[in-house]
């Protein structure tokens, strides 16, 4: 569903939300693209492997990154908090209904049906903007650009741990993804940060002061996951001591990748 889902978005949440806040009206004509390729995911991938739920899950992802990425450009982030609580309020409550109806299988479901809500704001950008495929072709290398990071960053992801697994085993690569966990916490608050910044960036407003204060606050989270994690990681996942190293230097990644 994953993969599916990121080659089935050409409009990228990083696309829909510049061209949100700078007025430029094309996110009806990206939904209808990105729709119909995550339709043609989502029929590939039922016939693959005979798993609809998971065809859903493909068109619910594509709707989830659209709706974020419009509600940033607009910048309402109060809006942006209560979306997301009640996605993943409803993944709970209808993942676990699911669960005990139609066991594990009931739980993608669940996971698919808690982007329902999402649909409001796809049909709120299709009433307000035309479908503009002369204008698309104006604004082809930025889609285009940032398509293709969106692609080698998912191709980067599952690439490593095939890469990986045959060098090190399943055993370490345990160690290896939790590793990518950790690291994922802890870019939380620049991610948060490049959600407040870019909407503000793309129309020209200032933005230093809050990326100053990312910079420092990355800082002090390297200095925390190099330091703490050796008392950590015993704690909580005893199993995974060997992962502690492999964390203390991915906490490194963390200043280089607020920065960039």
């Amino acid at each position: 569903a994953g993969l599916g889902y990121v080659i089935s978005l050409i409009g990228t949440q990083t696309v829909i939300t510049v061209y949100t806040a700078k007025k430029i009206q094309l996110q009806s004509t990206l939904i209808l693209l990105s729709l119909f390729a995550g339709t043609i995911s989502g029929i590939i991938i039922l016939f693959l492997f005979s798993k609809l739920d998971v065809s859903f899950l493909v068109i619910a992802f594509i709707i989830n990154d659209i709706s974020l990425g419009y509600i940033l450009g607009k910048r309402f982030f109060a809006k942006y908090s209560k979306y997301f609580i009640t996605q993943k309020s409803l993944t709970f409550g209808l993942g676990l209904s699911f669960y005990f109806i139609w066991g594990a299988e009931g739980i993608i479901l669940g996971l698919a049906l808690s982007y329902i809500h999402f649909v409001i704001i796809i049909f709120n950008i299709l009433k307000s903007s035309k479908i503009n495929f002369s204008l698309l072709k104006t604004h082809f290398g930025f889609i285009g650009n940032n398509y293709s990071i969106s692609i080698s960053g998912i191709a980067k992801n599952h690439l490593d741990k095939i890469i990986v697994l045959p060098i090190i085993g399943f055993e370490l690569l345990g160690n290896y993804a939790l590793a990518l966990q950790t690291y994922v916490m802890l870019m939380i608050f620049s991610k948060i940060i490049y959600n407040y910044t870019l909407p503000r960036d793309s129309i020209g407003e200032t933005t230093t002061k809050v990326k100053i204060i990312a910079l420092i606050s990355s800082v002090i989270i390297t200095l925390f996951g190099v330091t703490a994690t050796p008392f950590i990681i015993p704690v909580i996942f005893p199993e995974y001591t060997e992962a502690v190293i492999a964390i203390q230097i991915i906490s490194l990644a963390v200043i280089p990748s607020t920065i960039t």
